[in-house]
């Protein structure tokens, strides 16, 4: 009796962890991966490292420039927490010429966008709102739609200026759940016209586009929620969107002004002398196949990344194997679920997969895949075995 019951309890333990029980060396690590590489094809370039004592565990192509799809977002987002800061905030204002004197605004209001990708019609409200509480009963004259901090070209390819099915909306410097509509920054001004109306305060004109004014007065602000919110926002459900509206804020924050062009000028920079690496980018999302980066140059940013004041914030905006976002679904009976958290990457012949992982003897290993010119529900199956194998290594 005695005997069943100490194995009973061993099962319950080894149920309890199930990674260290099948814990892995490193020549079988090796193993695994040079097995699942060699199903990738020509076009594939892995590498894996051992943060804690340095040693590359496996590479096969690590110099190959490849595209990275949607790991390109670990790139503009990296690049924002360095020049900008995890506290940062995009702030959606409404100006006017002079204070309300008597519940009376003498002239046009203007709502002027900070560039907010994630801006809603709530927030909206909440501006109506504060003028309201200002006393506000009447304007002489309509709501004006200032989006000009950012310009509304969806490519520094010639992708030209409009809708994107692939972004969900369209860009620019005042834009309202996620650039819904035709004109964004319009639709943002008809909703705090119709709001204040809702209010009972009375409007001269319907809302139209316009400049914000000269010295202009601050009667209502709303500040996004911070860039270490922003960029788990982006990175979890890989949005294109997000990314592409925060490159565009890079370069008006940093760099020569509110265009995709600025803001890669701001990410090779960065990139550059932070961190020595010199990837061929040209959008924030991965959705370029003119992107070109290397498995080596993801792992160096990961490690990299890893050493800065922002790195845990970095990491934190990853992907969880198994539980959320895009890796939702992937991995969830393995060693990694829970255990490793990454960016995930996907275009027609293209997947990657590129993060950090804990493994079965608590070491953090930093990995890289790319592969192109292959079956990408194939390439992500090896991909999460990849994983799992990283997960279980106890070298």
């Amino acid at each position: 009796m005695h005997r069943t019951i100490v194995l009973a309890c061993a099962c319950a333990v080894a149920a309890l962890f199930p990674t260290a029980a099948r814990a892995i060396d490193a020549p079988t690590l090796q193993t695994k991966l040079r097995n699942e590489s060699a199903l990738l094809g020509p076009a594939a370039g892995i590498y894996v490292r051992d943060l804690d004592t340095g040693r590359t565990l496996f590479q096969r192509k690590p110099d190959l420039r490849l595209m990275p799809a949607s790991n390109t977002k670990l790139l503009t987002t990296a690049s924002a927490l360095l020049r900008l800061g995890p506290e940062a905030t995009m702030r959606t204002s409404v100006l006017a010429t002079a204070q309300p004197i008597d519940g009376v605004i003498r002239g046009d209001i203007v709502l002027v966008g900070g560039g907010d990708p994630y801006l809603t019609e709530s927030q909206i409200d909440e501006l109506a709102a504060q003028i309201v509480a200002l006393g506000v009963r009447s304007i002489h004259g309509r709501v004006l739609a200032d989006g000009g901090m950012l310009d509304t070209r969806i490519s520094a390819r010639g992708g030209g200026f409009g809708f994107d099915s692939e972004l969900g909306g369209r860009l620019g410097g005042l834009v309202v759940a996620q650039g819904s509509g035709r004109d964004p920054a319009l639709r943002g001004a008809q909703l705090l016209h119709d709001a204040l109306r809702h209010a009972h305060v009375k409007l001269a004109g319907l809302p139209r586009s316009g400049a914000a004014p000269e010295g202009g007065i601050e009667i209502a602000v709303h500040d996004s929620a911070p860039l270490s919110s922003m960029i788990g926002a982006i990175n979890v459900p890989s949005d294109n969107f997000g990314a592409e509206m925060l490159l565009k804020d890079l370069g008006a924050l940093a760099g020569a002004g509110g265009t995709t062009t600025a803001g890669l000028g701001v990410v090779r920079t960065t990139l550059a002398t932070t961190f020595g690496l010199h990837p061929q980018v040209y959008d924030g999302s991965g959705l370029s196949r003119a992107n070109r980066i290397t498995a080596r140059q993801l792992v160096r940013l990961l490690t990299l990344m890893r050493g800065q004041p922002t790195g845990p914030v970095f990491e934190a905006s990853l992907p969880t194997a198994g539980r959320t976002g895009t890796l939702k679904r992937r991995m969830r009976g393995g060693a990694a679920r829970g255990s490793c958290h990454a960016k995930t990457g996907t275009l027609n012949d293209v997947s990657s997969l590129a993060g950090y992982c804990l493994s079965a003897n608590g070491r953090t290993i930093a990995f890289a895949f790319i592969e192109n010119r292959v079956c990408v529900s194939c390439a992500k199956s090896s991909e999460d075995r990849m994983t799992n194998a990283i997960a279980r290594y106890s070298g």
